[in-house]
């Protein structure tokens, strides 16, 4: 969370991330939708946040399985990581829902 939303300044507990989804604007949008700099939210239950990455690639090839790339760090004392989406430890859950803070386009 320190690393996405307070540029790897400090460390934001997974608790806050509902306040600042409010506070900066970011709106729920389909997997389908995602660009590079979106974010994805993982969950362990489906219903409460566990982690969070960041989008920072979209391969076009029809045979990578896994097609989205994020960046994500893996604990608080972990390194930072690019990897397929749904390539995360079994802690983190899988892909629950996706933010982005682009405006709606008219």
């Amino acid at each position: 969370m320190g690393m996405m939303f307070a540029c790897r300044r400090t460390s934001i507990d997974v608790s806050e991330l509902d306040m600042i989804i409010e506070d900066d604007g970011y709106r729920t949008i389909e997997e389908g939708e995602l660009k590079i700099g979106d974010i994805v939210v993982y969950s362990r239950d489906g219903v409460e946040a566990s982690h969070v990455a960041q989008v920072v690639a979209l391969l076009v090839d029809p045979n990578v399985a896994d097609p989205i790339r994020v960046l994500s760090k893996w604990g608080v004392d972990g390194g930072e990581y690019f990897h397929p989406m749904r390539q995360v430890s079994e802690a983190y859950g899988v892909p629950f829902s996706f933010l982005t803070d682009r405006p709606v386009m008219q």
